[in-house]
């Protein structure tokens, strides 16, 4: 530094071999501004004035990200990043300046209220004093962050933030543990379940935020829409009262930094993941929730009220579940003993969500209808072939007894078996076989023919058949054809048609 306390760095200073395909090096020209301000090109008046900055002793021991632009003769120009950290080497800045070097490390944790830490936190550090800030970080596997050389006597921020999916570590268990909080039935203890359970951010937990949640868990919203996945909150945070923790605060300050901070942590909520099961290792099932319904082939256009019943539906406080329902438009669901509205259904094309709780364990005999759901067909089918219940949109689990024990979901279609029935062939459409099945309530001969559009047999089967469910594979060489074809079974004077594609 100079006598006054100010030092010059020129432009030209950085240059390590800069060339242009048609100026000569000695003729190339340079300047020098802040990183990413906009500079004054070669044919304007105050060009020269970039051609150096000048810093003060207020600037001293702060490292500068610069841009050094370099200009051809005819004022094309491009720039390379680079950086400067300015000393008082000569001691020549006043005693009440801090000394030449001096910064400091800042550093902390982000881990959840029950100690799991979190990675790949976006962390910035922020200060108005400083052109260099804000500067950003992530966290690494245990949930650490640092930032380096962070000059002294100047106050500093931390935020965090951490992009997510909604519905990760959520489900209708953290919506059974909420309920059971706000009616007073099991209160929370722990002051962050409390704000995580806040999915309407308006400072108190109510059934609205049940009703948020719920729309994440069935797919039809991706996101709340008053507040981030992720909430992190400072660490050294004091509640006046745990059962009541607003206002809170969500970012650290460090005023006039004159050493290492390195516990400057945050602890990292989960909005709506109340039961910490945020990326925890899968839960081994007890067993498997069934439910049942009654198979019946349903004409396109027909409307059709499905019965659910289960035959251990003991204990049970909440379930969810996704359901194929193709070859069917949704129509409503009803309650039976079970309190189940359309809030507690999601509608996505050929599928439904389903997620229902209630704060108290609930149990119903075998012939207790739970509710009932309303569909109409687009096609000629039977339930049998146009239900099932999977994951693939919400996970199928249930919870049962006082220690919410996870259990699988399954669905048992029952068939009558006092009826002839033809079910649908599988798969379909096929290429090289597919197997056509039918139930026969006694033993009786039986004809299946296959036949085109235009009524042309193509192939012909007879048979004697005992009473029960009998299955045959068909080969695709033994139709020889392809497109659309009518497969008819006839016992007696009974006889059902479906169609079946052969690609």
């Amino acid at each position: 530094m100079a006598s006054d306390g100010t030092v010059t760095i020129w432009a030209n200073e950085f240059d390590f071999g800069s060339f242009d395909n048609c100026t000569e090096e000695t003729d190339l020209q340079f300047s020098i501004v802040a990183t990413g301000q906009t500079p004054v090109s070669p044919n304007e008046f105050d060009f020269g004035s970039q051609s150096s900055l000048t810093f003060l002793c207020s600037e001293f021991s702060n490292f500068r990200e610069l841009d050094v632009w370099v200009w051809d003769e005819v004022g094309n120009g491009d720039f390379c990043s680079v950086g400067i950290l300015i000393s008082d080497n000569g001691e020549t800045c006043p005693e009440e300046e801090p000394q030449a070097g001096s910064r400091a490390m800042i550093a902390g944790q982000i881990e959840t209220s029950y100690g799991m830490p979190i990675d790949n936190v976006r962390m910035r550090l922020s200060t108005a004093e400083l052109l260099e800030y804000p500067k950003t970080s992530f966290t690494t596997e245990d949930g650490q962050y640092a930032f380096e050389n962070n000059p002294l006597g100047f106050n500093y921020t931390i935020d965090a933030e951490k992009d997510d999916n909604y519905a990760n570590g959520l489900s209708t268990l953290d919506l059974v543990f909420i309920s059971r909080h706000i009616i007073a039935l099991e209160s929370f203890d722990d002051p962050y379940k409390i704000i995580g359970s806040d999915a309407t951010w308006d400072g108190r937990v109510s059934a609205v935020d049940l009703t948020e949640l719920r729309r994440i868990i069935l797919g039809t919203e991706t996101a709340l829409s008053n507040i981030s996945p992720w909430v992190f909150i400072d660490g050294n945070q004091s509640f006046l009262d745990n059962t009541n923790p607003w206002p809170f605060v969500e970012q650290v300050d460090i005023t006039n930094l004159d050493e290492d901070k390195m516990t400057e942590d945050f602890v990292a909520i989960k909005m709506g993941d109340v039961n910490e099961s945020y990326d925890a290792a899968e839960s081994r099932s007890v067993g498997e929730l069934k439910f049942n319904i009654n198979n019946q082939y349903v004409l396109a256009g027909e409307f059709i009220d499905i019965e659910f019943t289960s035959n251990n539906f003991v204990d049970i406080a909440g379930f969810q579940f996704t359901m194929e329902h193709e070859g069917f438009e949704y129509q409503g669901i009803f309650r039976a003993n079970i309190n189940i509205t359309e809030a507690n259904v999601g509608q996505l094309d050929n599928q439904l969500t389903l997620s229902w709780h209630d704060a108290n364990l609930q149990s119903f005999s075998d012939d207790d209808q739970l509710f009932t759901i309303s569909l109409r067909a687009t096609k000629d089918i039977a339930l049998q072939d146009a239900l099932e219940i999977h994951s693939d949109i919400t996970n199928a689990e249930a919870y049962q007894n006082v220690n919410f024990d996870l259990m699988d979901i399954g669905l048992n279609i029952n068939r009558d078996l006092s009826q002839i029935e033809l079910y649908q062939n599988k798969p379909n459409p096929f290429e090289s076989a597919t197997s056509i099945g039918f139930n026969l309530p006694e033993g009786s001969q039986i004809t299946l023919s296959f036949f085109t559009l235009d009524g042309k047999e193509v192939k012909k089967l007879n048979g004697y058949y005992e009473r029960g469910l009998h299955t045959l594979n068909i080969d695709s060489k033994e139709l020889d054809y392809r497109g659309v074809l009518y497969y008819q079974l006839q016992s007696g004077s009974t006889v059902i048609t479906k169609k079946m594609i052969a690609l």
